[in-house]
């Protein structure tokens, strides 16, 4: 008579085993899972900056860094026009919107605001709280061109800005970026400041071309922001009516 033998695996024979003997089965280890990742606390988010410019006597928030951006100095000659003889071919405040810019958090933000100045009629105007830079691409400028802005400060800050400047880039399509346009004002130290006459800059050089047209505020050397209301009043692209 032949005996087979048969081959149990040892956990079935233990469990059998202890059964017989009325033992419950000890049940196989697992191994040991890997410990959950601590959950990351959620980043604090940083606390929104004030749509105002500081209060007087209070530092102005620094300025961002930015990267110098070079320019040649091609200053602009001044022309004598008479405005009811002139027509407008571009407005920079009708076309506000297409526009972007450049401002510092926590001053009063770039937007259209209504102006009137003791002795002059109310316009709109471009406000551009300095240190700040609107750009207008795509500009087509026709021959016998000029461009017209009153540079300005508003009335409610005369006593309390301590001088800002204002500057007029235009990049044509050869990428040269020229300064046609610079000045200073400080109505606080320099009355006559306060009161400016409009500008009417030659823009002969680029007639026929399509350019890039920035305004540009800042801060006067070694002053700060806190109170520099600076606006471009009625700034526009005009030639001589035929």
């Amino acid at each position: 008579m032949r005996v087979k033998f048969y081959v149990i695996p040892a956990v079935i024979a233990g469990a059998a085993w202890a059964a017989a003997c009325g033992k419950p089965a000890e049940k196989a280890e697992s191994p040991p899972s890997a410990p959950e990742p601590a959950l990351a606390a959620p980043p604090r988010a940083a606390p929104p900056a004030p749509d105002r410019p500081a209060e007087a006597g209070s530092k102005a928030p620094a300025p961002r860094p930015r990267a110098p951006r070079t320019f040649e100095v091609a200053d602009a000659p001044r022309v004598e026009i008479e405005p009811d003889k002139m027509v407008a071919r571009y407005g920079f405040i009708r076309n506000f919107e297409s526009a972007t810019y450049r401002e510092i958090e926590g001053l009063r933000k770039i937007r259209l605001l209504p102006l009137s100045v003791e002795g002059k009629p109310r316009r709109q105007a471009i406000f551009a709280h300095a240190p700040a830079t609107v750009t207008y691409a795509g500009i087509s400028i026709p021959r016998g061109a000029a461009l017209t802005f009153t540079p300005s400060i508003h009335p409610n800050q005369w006593e309390h800005t301590d001088g800002a400047t204002f500057a007029v880039f235009v990049t044509g399509p050869d990428g040269r970026r020229q300064r046609i346009y610079f000045r200073e004002l400080a109505p606080r130290e320099n009355p006559g400041d306060r009161v400016v006459e409009p500008e009417a800059l030659s823009l002969a050089a680029f007639g026929g071309k399509t350019v890039t047209l920035e305004f540009e505020t800042g801060n006067a050397e070694g002053k700060v922001s806190g109170r520099d209301w600076t606006l471009w009043v009625d700034p526009k692209v005009q030639v001589q009516k035929r």
